[in-house]
């Protein structure tokens, strides 16, 4: 059974439905319902993507830099995201086992 999770910016999440599916993303920002989620490629930080907060598997693994960054108001570019997108992905596959969760209410 799925384990109910925190959601924090600089999260990192894999998209689950849409045209999207499989994509991975950072948490930008949400509200009660959507999941803004930025890549720093295609989904820029000037353009996050909106997603419904069920439509993500959510990662124990949070990027602290960027984390800070977004939380205090720091300038973050585009460049920042990609790397801290990297960094998680390069830590979240050299890990046994799944550690993806899907966000219940």
């Amino acid at each position: 059974m799925p384990m109910m999770r925190e959601i924090q910016k600089g999260q990192l999440v894999t998209s689950r439905a849409g045209r999207d599916k499989n994509t991975n993303y950072i948490i930008y920002d949400w509200d009660t319902s959507f999941v803004y989620v930025i890549d720093g490629e295609y989904k820029r930080i000037s353009n996050p993507k909106k997603k419904n907060i069920n439509h993500l598997w959510y990662s124990e693994k949070t990027d602290q830099e960027l984390k800070e960054k977004l939380e205090n108001g720091l300038k973050v570019t585009n460049k920042d995201i990609r790397d801290a997108l990297e960094r998680l992905l390069t830590k979240s596959w050299g890990k046994k086992g799944g550690f993806w969760v899907c966000l219940k209410k």
